[in-house]
């Protein structure tokens, strides 16, 4: 299994060239921590983190998510991306540098140590009060971001709108319903568009 996520992983490992990026299928299994049975239905989003570069001495190397991809698992707890290939800026040039991997399920949260296998994704069962379940859930919307600017940013809708949706059913409180309204601001930012957000958000909150 291993072997075969890095030979579907490999084409990212190349060089990239100055005007595209690309990326292989990326497959692995999402498992129930402790108990090791499979997770099916959980939403993993996974991220491309390479790092940039620039001719000019005054422009820091940094790592940034240039591409997202999201995939549900199936029933027995397995996941696979499709494959990708997008313009690069031809402002810097940006070099592959990591993948990251998060996973996401209603009555989930993260594990108590990192899976040792680079294809397993561990869930544990969440036990925690409503606050902090909504504190994790606002976690999970935080890291599993992209912010790269271009078409995958939409690939990350669904996990977005399954945040959105549980959020929704937790929120009693007046305070707990502004949180809501920041995932459900954050997803159609996404949808629509930074204006048109906007407007629905000052719309809501009566602005």
């Amino acid at each position: 299994m291993k072997l075969l996520r890095l030979m579907l992983m490999l084409p990212t490992l190349l060089p990239l060239s100055a005007c595209a990026l690309s990326g292989g299928p990326v497959v692995g299994q999402v498992v129930e921590e402790g108990t090791q049975k499979p997770v099916p239905g959980a939403t993993v989003v996974v991220r491309w983190i390479g790092r940039t570069t620039s001719g000019s001495w005054f422009v820091e190397a940094r790592d940034v998510c240039y591409h997202v991809e999201t995939a549900v698992t199936d029933e027995r707890g397995q996941y696979k991306t499709a494959a990708w290939t997008q313009e690069q800026s031809k402002d810097y040039t940006l070099k592959y540098h990591s993948l990251r991997v998060d996973a996401y399920k209603p009555g989930y949260g993260l594990p108590t140590k990192p899976s040792e296998k680079e294809e397993i994704v561990y869930l544990a069962t969440f036990k925690g009060t409503t606050t902090e379940r909504l504190e994790y859930l606002s976690r999970i919307s935080g890291t599993s971001s992209c912010g790269s600017r271009n078409d995958s940013e939409k690939n990350l809708i669904p996990m977005r709108k399954a945040l959105y949706e549980e959020a929704k059913t937790l929120a009693q409180t007046e305070r707990e319903k502004q949180i809501v309204e920041v995932f459900l601001y954050g997803l159609e930012i996404i949808e629509l568009g930074f204006e048109t957000a906007e407007k629905r958000h000052l719309q809501r909150i009566g602005r």
